[in-house]
């Protein structure tokens, strides 16, 4: 009973103590009235909101995210026409965010005091899947399409990176285009803009290796509207369930990735010597990858390898081909074409791989919402 009673003293002393801390510093739990219609749920320090918190407002406007010096910074903002997750200054819609409209629209870019305003993509909800991509000025996109031959879905584009390429800036990529839509163009047009649409970065390599930049890089491309994707290297000199799950540990694969891809670029005088167990090395790790993803993973090869060593056992998965310089690629069915390096894209000064998906966008959003990741944790 004596130490019973100790205990809960002491709790008694704990609760007490952490209070009296919360005193103390002025973070005080509370639902506060901020002014102008405005509720604030959280914590205050000094009779200001501060941290995570939300306020509702009286036209039934809700702020969810982090409070500093009075404002929210960076969040959610809930109304009746769409739902708003990015950065704020002084309760207005500023810097780089996106709009989910109610319509089914959705604006992915950059805005000033509640307007599109700098670079930005546009997407109808419509049958057509027409997306409208530029240098937005106060809410309006001021294109000359008039010498345009395409419409910026017609092609999707994208990119693939890894330590090399370093720590990219996503808010700001864009591809510049000719009238043709063609990227890249030998006579670029500063008009004609087409936005990166998907990137796929190396996250892993044989049994141990995993790319210094890749969480940095999916997670904000992912922030930005990019579809994601992450690939695995492959080693022939690691077994492959080593190898799968040292992809598994570090591919944080997410709702709405693209599916997993194995990069098997493996030497000829290997291949030569021992093709057959390679490629049922490669064979193995597709395999575990596609129980624990339940999604079939996508091979990435250049074209003379293909030709040579891919052969009908591998039929069933789909190909991202490397074949550069050529009008398109001299294989059959292929998903992905890695068809040049760019000196750089717009928003970005280095070296870096550039994509096409075989299809318009509408068809790539579908590809992605029937074959992509499910579930969030890629299961």
């Amino acid at each position: 009973m004596k130490n019973a009673i100790i205990i809960c003293a002491t709790l008694a002393f704990v609760t007490l103590t952490v209070y009296d801390l919360m005193l103390l510093s002025g973070h005080i739990p509370t639902t506060k009235n901020i002014g102008e219609g405005r509720t604030w749920h959280g914590l205050v320090r000094w009779g200001t909101p501060i941290g995570e918190g939300e306020v509702h407002c009286a036209n039934g406007n809700i702020y969810r995210g982090k409070w500093q010096d009075g404002g929210i910074r960076k969040g959610h903002l809930t109304t009746s026409k769409y739902k708003y997750d990015g950065k704020f200054q002084d309760w207005k819609l500023h810097g780089f965010g996106i709009a989910r409209y109610k319509n089914g629209h959705t604006y992915i870019g950059h805005w000033r005091e509640n307007h599109k305003e700098g670079l930005g993509r546009y997407e109808y909800n419509n049958a057509e899947g027409h997306v409208s991509f530029g240098v937005w000025k106060e809410g309006i996109l001021p294109i000359d399409t008039t010498q345009m031959a395409y419409h910026t879905a017609d092609k999707v584009y994208g990119i693939d990176a890894s330590r090399y390429q370093g720590i990219i800036n996503w808010e700001n990529l864009f591809f510049q285009a000719d009238k043709w839509g063609k990227v890249p163009s030998k006579e670029p047009n500063p008009n004609f803009l087409l936005p990166v649409c998907f990137a796929i970065m190396k996250a892993t390599e044989g049994a141990n290796y995993h790319d210094p930049t890749y969480l940095y890089n999916s997670e904000n491309a992912r922030r930005c509207g990019i579809a994601v994707g992450a690939y695995h290297f492959l080693s022939s000199k690691s077994a492959a369930e080593e190898q799968a799950q040292n992809f598994i540990d570090h591919a944080k694969l997410t709702r709405g990735d693209l599916p997993p891809v194995l990069d098997i670029e493996v030497h000829d005088s290997i291949m030569r010597r021992e093709g057959d167990r390679v490629c049922q090395l490669a064979l193995d790790w597709l395999g575990i990858i596609e129980r624990h993803y339940h999604v079939r993973p996508i091979i990435y090869t250049y074209h003379n390898f293909r030709n040579r060593y891919i052969d009908a056992r591998f039929a069933r998965y789909d190909t991202w081909i490397a074949h550069y310089a050529i009008p398109q690629p001299k294989v059959e069915e292929w998903r992905l074409w890695q068809f040049t390096i760019a000196p750089h894209i717009g928003g970005h000064d280095s070296h870096i791989d550039l994509d096409m998906f075989n299809g318009n966008y509408r068809q790539f959003k579908h590809y992605v919402n029937t074959n992509g990741i499910k579930e969030a944790g890629g299961r």
